[in-house]
């Protein structure tokens, strides 16, 4: 596994921000899809921060030069993933295959297209659940396209291609990924059973990795369906051809929080006031030793 599958880690690290799960449309029954992947070679391009990627010497996250730009303070130099080592060995993601299941992607962005899975996206805001697979990513049936930018974000992050000249570059520029649209704004009276159908088929696929920036409120305790929770421990022993998928999942964003803002109230009633300490503990989904959770960092 050696460092091609540190890059993807660091991006996902990179990437913890939490997105609630939010309203996703009705529908009742899960696609199988088979989970065989290659993926065991290095890439020979990507390198170390470029000119050719404009916006790269800005990204403190790959090179902590101290510089100010996409941080609320002037980073400390040296604070950084270390990625721009396995740059230098040739480590750039090629060969692995990442589902990024989140609020979509634009999958025709300048600077991913040409990592983006053709025919691979998924949109699980579509009720019909024979048309999750292979649809645009992007596609809402809301007005607010806002949230979109999130999924595309995370994206960014991990895969972003190198050496094009525009944008950044992410942590893994050679890996392809499929955008999952699996949190949306999309108010709508899904049943539990659509919601689990969703939850399960997104742990599911001809995928090395699997990355979920979203989580729940951390202000009560969230129980997780058993049937996902064997879902993702199947995957951790069967995809891969026998391998086993990797699972990475934000630790949350709710170090410290409002409950008004976290929208923490039982139903009918109003949210209490004051604030609360999050605490991962709070979501089962994370705590089973089948994934890898990770925590946000910041510049310094």
């Amino acid at each position: 596994m050696k460092s091609l599958l540190i890059p993807l880690l660091l991006g996902s690290l990179i990437s913890s921000c939490v997105k609630d799960p939010g309203a996703l449309a009705p529908g009742n029954s899960a696609s199988d899809s088979g989970g065989t992947s290659g993926g065991s070679s290095s890439g020979t391009s990507g390198g170390t921060t470029s000119t050719t990627d404009p916006l790269a010497a800005e990204a403190w996250h790959l090179n902590n030069t101290g510089q100010t730009a996409y941080s609320e303070m002037g980073g400390i130099a040296g604070e950084d993933s270390s990625i721009t080592d396995a740059f230098s060995q040739g480590y750039t993601g090629n060969g692995i295959r990442i589902a990024i299941s989140d609020s979509g992607a634009d999958i025709n962005h300048e600077d991913l297209f040409g990592n983006a899975l053709t025919g691979e996206h998924r949109n699980y805001v579509i009720a019909t659940s024979t048309l999750w697979h292979g649809s645009d990513p992007v596609v809402s049936h809301t007005t607010n396209e806002a949230e979109d930018s999130h999924g595309t974000g995370v994206a960014g992050l991990i895969a972003a291609m190198s050496s094009n000249g525009v944008g950044s570059r992410g942590v893994a520029p050679k890996a392809k990924f499929a955008a999952f649209k699996f949190i949306s704004d999309y108010a709508s009276s899904t049943t539990s059973d659509s919601m689990l159908a969703r939850s399960i088929d997104q742990t599911d696929g001809n995928f090395d990795i699997f990355n979920y920036s979203y989580g729940y409120a951390q202000c009560e305790f969230t129980e997780e369906d058993s049937e996902l929770l064997y879902a993702i421990r199947s995957g951790v022993k069967n995809l891969r051809s026998g391998k086993g998928a990797i699972y990475i999942q934000s630790s949350g964003n709710s170090f410290t929080d409002t409950y008004v803002n976290a929208n923490c109230h039982s139903t009918g009633q109003s949210a209490p006031a004051g604030s609360f300490v999050g605490n991962a503990n709070m979501s089962d989904d994370i705590t089973i030793p089948e994934k890898i959770v990770v925590g946000a960092v910041n510049a310094s």
